[in-house]
C-alpha cells in the first residue's frame, strides 16, 4: 500500500483551464457535486458561452476532471503570444520592407 501512494503522490496534477478551475472551487465553496450538470446551477455566475465551454471541456477530459475535483490540479497558462519563424534564406524584396533600413536598402 505504501508503494503505492508513493507512486499516485508522484503523479503530476492534470493541467485544467481557468474557467474549470473557478468552476470547481465555487461548487466545493457552495458544497455542490461535481458531477451535475453545470447549466443547472445559474448562481455561480457564469456566462453562457463559458458554461458551454465548461461542459465541453468535462466531457472531453472526464478523468482529468475527476482528478483536478479529487486531488487537486494545475490552472492552464493562457497562450500571451505567437512566435512565428521567417525563413530569412527565401526572401522577397517587395515583401520584406519592414526589414530594410531606407527605401534603397
Amino acid at each position: 500500500i505504501a508503494n503505492l501512494k508513493s507512486q499516485l503522490q508522484q503523479q503530476a496534477l492534470p493541467v485544467v483551464p481557468e474557467c474549470v478551475a473557478e468552476w470547481i472551487e465555487i461548487l466545493k465553496t457552495k458544497g455542490l457535486k461535481p458531477l451535475k450538470n453545470p447549466e443547472t446551477y445559474g448562481e455561480t455566475g457564469f456566462t453562457e458561452e463559458k458554461l458551454q465551454n465548461i461542459v465541453f471541456w468535462i466531457s472531453e477530459y472526464q478523468e482529468d476532471y475527476m482528478r483536478a475535483w479529487l486531488d487537486g490540479y494545475t490552472v492552464e497558462k493562457p497562450q500571451l503570444f505567437y512566435l512565428k519563424h521567417i525563413d530569412m534564406s527565401k526572401s522577397d524584396a517587395h515583401l520584406n520592407w519592414y526589414l530594410a533600413k531606407g527605401t534603397d536598402n
